[in-house]
C-alpha cells in the first residue's frame, strides 16, 4: 500500500473537536458512576492512598502515578479518595479521545472511528477500571500516546514526531514496566516505515536517550526512603535495591509460572472469555476482519497493532494477576483499534458496491455496539453509591477507645486501615496502630493497656495460638439511612407489624408506599432500591412469596424468598432467615445475593448493627484460653 505521507501528519480541527467531545462524553460517564470514596477492591485503597502521602506502592512502586495522583489531591472537590478515583476517570476519558484520533491517523472514517471509541468507553472491564484509584487507565493512555505519535510519523517523518512518542513510552515506564511488552512490534514499525532510521544516529540516541530517561522516574522511591514517606510499601536506599524493586523481583514468582498445557488449555480460553465479554461477539467479528484488512492492505499498521498486542498477550498470558487490569491496561484499546478498521473496511466496501447499505451499517452499529455495551454494563460499573466501605470504616473509627491495635489482616484491609489513618485521620486525639499478626505482639500490647481488634484471617490464625476473642458489634446508621446508602439496585426484604416506619424504608429504597395503613397493619415488602418492586399490607396478615428465577423491579434475582407479616414476622432470603415476634425485620443484598445487612429491629429509627457478613471483628480478651 503507498502510504500519503502528507496524510495523518496533525489532526484537522473538526478531529480535534470530536475528540474533545469524546473525553467530555466519556469523563461524564465515568463521573457520573465513580465510586464516591473508599473502596476495599485490591488495591484500590492503597492507590487512593498514595498520592495524598506521596509513598511508594508494591514493586516497580509506580513514581509516575503517584506524582499525578499527588497533582490531583489538590483538587478542591470530594474527599482524598474521590480525588485519586478521578485519575483513572481522567486517563480513562483521554484513551477513549486518544483511539479516535490514532484511527483518524490510520486513514479510518470519522464515523467508523468515532463508534468504535464510543465502543470502547463502554467495555465492561475497562469502564470498571476507570472509576477507581488505579494503575491501568494512566498506562493505557500513555501506549495510546506512543502509537498516535508512531503514526503522525508514519506520515511526517519529522524528528519531533518520535521524540514525542519516545517521551510518552518514558513517562509509561514511570508508570508501569509493562509497556516493554511492546518494544520489539515498535522497533520492526520503525524499521519498515524509515530502513534508513537506525544509520540516524543523531535521532536514534537523541530517541533512545528519552525512552531511557523513564527510569529516572523510580529514584522517587529512593528519595522518598530517605525522606521517611508515612507509607512505604517498597522501600530503596541504593542501587542495587532499587533495581530489585523496579524489576518486582518480590514478584518473580507469577511471572512465567504456567506451563504450555495451562497456558493453552485453561490461560487463553479465559482471555478469550473476557475479551468476548468486552467487546461482544459482533466487536470480536470487526477485530478479525481489521486484523485481516491491515495484513492484506497495510501491513506496517498490522505490524504496531497486531505486533504490540501480541506481546501484551504473550506477557499477560504467562503472569498471575488481575487479568481484567492487564488487558484494559492497553490490550483492549489495541483489539478495539483493530476492530475500528475493520469497521472501516466493511463501510468502505459497502459504500463502493452498495451505497444505501452504509447508513443502515453505520445506524445498526450505533445501536448494536455503543449501545448495547453501555445499557448491559450501566448496571453492573455503577458505583456512584458504593459506601459500604467508607461506612463500616468511618462508624468503627469511631467506635474505637483510645488506645487502639488492629492485628494485620489481608492486604485490602491493611489498606484500608491506612488510607483512614494517614488520608482521613479517622483516629482524632486516639493512638490506633497496626501490629503484626503475632502472639506475643498480641499480648504486649493487651499488656500494654490497648484494645487489640483482629479481622477472620487474623483472629483464626491467633486462635490456634491460644489467645480469646469475643465478637464486636457496632451500631451505626439508622435502618433508613443504611436502605438509601446501599448500592443501587440492593434487594431489600422486609416485614413489620404496625406504625414501625417501614415506608420510610420503602421510600429510601424509591418505593412509594400505600397511603391507606392502619396501626395494626402487618406489612411486607420485596423490593430493588431505585428499581422498584411489591409492597402488600393487610390488618390480617400477608406474605410474599418468590422463586428464582425470576424478575424483581425488572431485574433477575436468583435466591429464595420469602416475606411473612402475620403472627410472626419472617424473612428469608436464601439462607439467611431472621424472625420476631414485632417490631420489623430486614434483609439487605446484593442482585447476586451477597448478604450485605440483616437484623431484627423496633423500628425504622433503630441503629442497625454494623457486622457485615464479608468483614466481621473480633476483640482480644486478655485470657489465655481458646476462643
Amino acid at each position: 500500500m503507498t502510504h500519503r505521507r502528507a496524510a495523518g501528519a496533525r489532526p484537522e480541527a473538526r478531529d480535534r473537536a470530536i475528540a474533545l467531545l469524546l473525553f467530555a462524553a466519556a469523563g461524564s460517564l465515568y463521573v457520573r458512576t465513580m465510586a464516591p470514596g473508599l473502596v476495599g477492591d485490591e488495591d484500590t485503597p492503597k492507590f487512593q492512598l498514595l498520592g495524598w502521602v506521596l509513598g511508594t506502592g508494591h514493586a516497580p512502586g509506580y513514581p509516575l502515578f503517584v506524582m499525578v495522583s499527588y497533582a490531583f489531591s489538590w483538587l478542591p472537590v470530594g474527599n482524598p479518595a474521590y480525588r485519586a478515583n478521578l485519575v483513572s476517570v481522567a486517563f480513562g476519558a483521554a484513551s477513549v479521545a486518544v483511539l479516535y484520533l490514532i484511527l483518524r491517523a490510520a486513514e479510518r472514517s470519522r464515523a467508523a472511528s468515532c463508534l468504535t471509541a464510543l465502543a470502547f468507553a463502554c467495555g465492561e472491564a475497562f469502564w470498571h477500571k476507570s472509576l477507581l484509584a488505579e494503575v491501568y487507565t494512566l498506562g493505557c493512555a500513555l501506549l495510546a500516546g506512543t502509537l498516535l505519535m508512531l503514526l503522525r510519523w508514519r506520515a511526517s517523518r519529522q524528528p519531533r514526531d518520535l521524540y514525542a512518542a519516545a517521551t510518552c513510552t518514558a513517562l509509561a515506564i514511570g508508570n508501569h514496566l509493562t509497556i516493554g511488552a511492546v518494544a520489539p512490534a515498535v522497533l520492526l514499525f520503525l524499521g519498515l516505515v524509515e530502513p534508513r532510521l537506525f544509520r540516524r544516529a543523531r535521532v536514534v540516541v537523541t530517541a533512545g536517550l528519552i525512552v531511557l530517561s523513564g527510569f529516572l522516574l523510580y529514584g522517587f522511591i529512593v528519595l522518598r526512603t530517605w525522606q521517611r514517606a508515612p507509607y512505604l510499601e517498597e522501600r530503596a536506599q541504593t542501587v542495587s535495591e532499587l533495581v530489585y524493586v523496579v524489576r518486582a523481583r518480590r514478584f518473580a514468582a507469577l511471572v512465567g509460572r504456567f506451563d504450555v498445557g495451562t497456558i493453552v488449555h485453561q490461560r487463553i480460553p479465559v482471555l478469550a472469555g473476557l475479551a468476548r465479554k468486552e467487546m461482544t461477539d459482533l466487536g470480536l467479528v470487526f477485530f478479525v476482519g481489521g486484523a485481516i484488512w491491515m495484513l492484506v492492505f497495510d501491513q506496517r499498521l498490522g505490524v504496531l497493532v497486531l505486533g504490540s498486542l501480541a506481546g501484551l498477550l504473550a506477557l499477560i498470558v504467562n503472569v498471575d494477576g488481575d487479568l481484567r487490569g492487564f488487558l484494559a491496561g492497553g490490550a483492549f484499546l489495541l483489539m478495539w483499534t483493530s476492530a475500528g478498521c475493520g469497521l472501516d473496511a466493511l463501510v468502505r466496501r459497502l459504500s463502493a458496491t452498495r451505497p444505501y447499505a452504509t447508513a443502515a451499517v453505520l445506524i445498526a452499529t450505533t445501536a448494536v455496539l455503543p449501545a448495547r455495551l453501555l445499557v448491559r454494563n450501566y448496571g453492573r460499573n455503577d458505583l456512584h453509591e458504593e459506601r459500604r466501605d467508607a461506612e463500616f470504616f468511618t462508624a468503627l473509627f469511631q467506635a474505637l477507645p483510645s488506645r487502639t491495635a488492629f492485628v494485620s489482616e489481608v492486604h485490602p484491609v491493611d489498606n484500608m486501615l491506612a488510607y483512614m489513618l494517614l488520608a482521613e485521620h479517622a483516629q482524632g486525639e486516639r493512638e490506633v496502630i497496626v501490629i503484626p499478626r503475632d502472639p506475643d505482639a498480641v499480648r504486649r500490647h493487651l499488656a500494654g493497656g490497648y484494645q487489640v481488634f483482629a479481622f477472620p484471617r487474623g483472629r483464626a490464625a491467633l486462635s490456634d495460638a491460644g489467645l480469646a476473642f469475643e465478637p464486636f458489634v457496632m451500631h451505626g446508621m439508622s435502618a433508613v439511612d443504611v436502605v438509601a446508602g446501599v448500592p443501587r439496585l440492593s434487594l431489600i426484604a422486609a416485614a413489620a407489624l404496625g406504625d414501625v416506619g417501614l415506608d420510610s424504608i420503602a421510600g429510601a429504597a424509591g418505593v412509594q408506599a400505600d397511603a391507606q395503613r392502619t396501626a395494626a397493619d402487618r406489612t411486607a415488602l420485596m423490593a430493588v432500591t431505585g428499581a422498584g418492586g411489591e409492597w402488600k399490607r393487610a390488618p390480617a396478615g400477608t406474605t410474599i412469596h418468590f422463586d428464582p428465577p425470576g424478575q424483581i423491579g425488572g431485574f433477575t434475582y436468583r435466591e429464595r424468598i420469602r416475606i411473612a407479616a402475620e403472627d410472626q414476622l419472617h424473612a428469608e432470603v436464601g439462607a439467611t432467615v431472621i424472625q420476631a415476634t414485632g417490631g420489623l425485620v430486614l434483609i439487605i443484598t446484593e442482585l447476586d445475593g451477597t448478604l450485605l445487612a440483616g437484623a431484627s429491629l423496633r423500628d425504622a429509627r433503630d441503629l442497625l448493627p454494623i457486622d457485615l457478613p464479608t468483614l466481621p471483628l473480633w476483640r482480644a480478651v486478655p485470657s489465655k484460653g481458646r476462643d
